[in-house]
């Protein structure tokens, strides 16, 4: 538990590595150009020794921790770099800093607080291990904060993200257009990091008010179905309990989504016929396939291929067609 905590932990690695070293001085240095990138970063000015002072005390072997003085060791380009790359990977807030100022004196001690005040409270990833027969080559969604092994990435958004656009981002990765284009990326069996990072994901800034609106509450009801996921639920502002898990019921709010993304992707309804089944348009012997497994297993189980009668129907819905 003490592992996945250290490692789940918005802190930088290099404070990390000194807290496993338990090593004091190594742990004021991380924390010393952690300060100094806020400063730069979100100040939008350089950090001098009395912030470091007033920041992380002022009853610290400071010379012998960093190597020179306070104010040397801020001038250092070195230093700055570190600083910068600290807070774009693992950004300080402004209360963040509030609770340094606040906090233990002791370097090791403040690294422990700080590692409890940096756990996420829900974590979002997917699955590593894919093929293009599938129903799906994007499995992906959100999970509670626990250890996972390598084959389940974990996807760290934005801290100045809030849970609604998260939701949006989940929901863009899990819906069918995104899936059609990832299909056309995955080579082998695996949905490593390099390829994730190539695929057409919207900016929060495509979105509107009334988009969250319509989204939030249906990826709320699919992913909030265990009380496991309780902390995911409130930072979408819902404190009831978990829903139902009804089949019948998620295949809608899913269609409504791969509806939704289609729309936001530009899809025409003729494109969007063809990304769910190519034959759809192009006639029976048409030798290309996209969710060939998706409509198999649908085909057996319910004697339709249900997705396409379910996502087609809401598109419909959503355009006034």
């Amino acid at each position: 538990e003490d592992e996945v905590k250290l490692r789940a932990a918005r802190v930088p690695s290099s404070l990390k590595r000194a807290y496993r070293e338990i090593n004091n001085e190594r742990c004021l240095k991380a924390l010393a150009e952690w300060v100094a990138g806020y400063f730069a970063n979100v100040e939008g000015r350089a950090a001098r020794e009395a912030d470091l002072i007033r920041v992380l005390g002022k009853s610290h072997a400071w010379k012998t921790a960093l190597g020179a003085s306070p104010e040397r060791f801020l001038l250092e380009p070195k230093t700055l770099a570190n600083g910068v790359d600290m807070q774009r990977e693992t950004p300080l807030s402004a209360d963040d800093v509030a609770f340094l100022t606040q906090g233990p004196d002791e370097p090791l001690e403040l690294t422990t607080s700080l590692i409890d005040r940096k756990q996420p409270r829900w974590l979002m990833g997917w699955r590593d291990i894919t093929n293009a027969t599938n129903e799906r080559t994007v499995v992906g969604g959100m999970l509670p904060m626990v250890g996972v092994g390598n084959n389940l990435p974990i996807w760290y958004p934005s801290p100045l993200l809030n849970a609604q656009k998260v939701s949006l981002l989940v929901s863009a990765l899990t819906s069918l257009p995104f899936d059609f284009s990832a299909r056309h990326k995955v080579g082998g069996t695996h949905l490593n990091f390099f390829i994730a990072q190539q695929l057409p994901v919207l900016p929060p800034l495509d979105f509107t008010i009334a988009d969250l609106g319509f989204t939030t509450p249906r990826v709320l009801e699919l992913t909030y179905t265990t009380h496991a996921m309780r902390p995911w639920a409130e930072d979408l502002g819902f404190s009831g309990g978990p829903f139902a898990w009804d089949e019948t019921r998620r295949a809608t709010l899913r269609a409504d989504l791969d509806a939704f993304f289609a729309r936001k992707y530009g899809l025409s309804r003729d494109e969007l016929r063809y990304v769910l089944d190519p034959a759809d348009i192009r006639g029976a012997d048409y030798p290309s396939e996209t969710f060939r497994g998706l409509k198999a297993k649908e085909i057996k189980l319910y004697g339709e291929y249900r997705t396409q009668r379910l996502v087609l129907a809401a598109f419909d819905k959503l355009t006034g067609g």
